[in-house]
């Protein structure tokens, strides 16, 4: 009913988008090339604006982005939300790992940007104890971008796991879906 708006943007923080050798067609009129950055082992806090940085050679973030935006072309497939502007933000080599540090420049340059959404379909479970720098690192990302008025989205994993009691995960948090201020999402 509601297909979104050109002027709405959804970060997606993933292994890019597929635009070598050319633009996915699902990703045509919607993949904003010039904001689109790749953060993966790049020490600029603007990260690296080359589309064959942010390539997706790995195919998770492209379907990412194509399941959120892919417009009415008549090819492929349609998004959930045809008419908004995607930007791809490469957090993940093309292995399909990543940094907190890479995700948390992602999510400050999103801040930065004002966009309005950061979706983030990755995640990892991360020890309290010992790994409160990474934690706090995450956090103030999600705060900085959060305060510029972009929610962020995460998912909690595919593993099935129930974590409504709070003691499933015992030390561990779901890194960054269950941070304070991130929508958690599970399937």
């Amino acid at each position: 009913v509601q297909q979104g708006r050109h002027d709405v943007v959804v970060a997606v923080l993933d292994t890019g988008a597929e635009v070598i050798p050319s633009i996915h067609p699902d990703l045509q009129g919607n993949l904003d090339l010039g904001r689109s950055r790749s953060f993966v082992s790049v020490s600029s806090p603007n990260g690296d604006p080359n589309p064959a940085a942010w390539d997706d050679k790995n195919g998770h973030g492209t379907h990412c982005a194509t399941s959120i935006g892919a417009p009415i072309n008549g090819i492929g497939i349609v998004g959930v939300a045809p008419q908004i502007t995607l930007v791809s933000l490469k957090v993940l080599a093309d292995s399909g790992s990543g940094s907190y540090l890479w995700l948390a420049q992602a999510l400050v340059y999103a801040g930065v940007n004002h966009f309005d959404v950061a979706s983030m379909s990755l995640g990892g479970y991360v020890d309290h104890a010992t790994n409160q720098a990474t934690i706090k690192l995450v956090q103030r990302a999600v705060n900085f971008a959060r305060e510029n008025g972009v929610t962020p989205v995460a998912a909690l994993g595919n593993n099935n796991f129930d974590l409504s009691d709070g003691h499933f995960m015992g030390d561990f948090i779901d890194l960054p879906a269950e941070t304070d201020g991130v929508i958690g999402v599970s399937a």
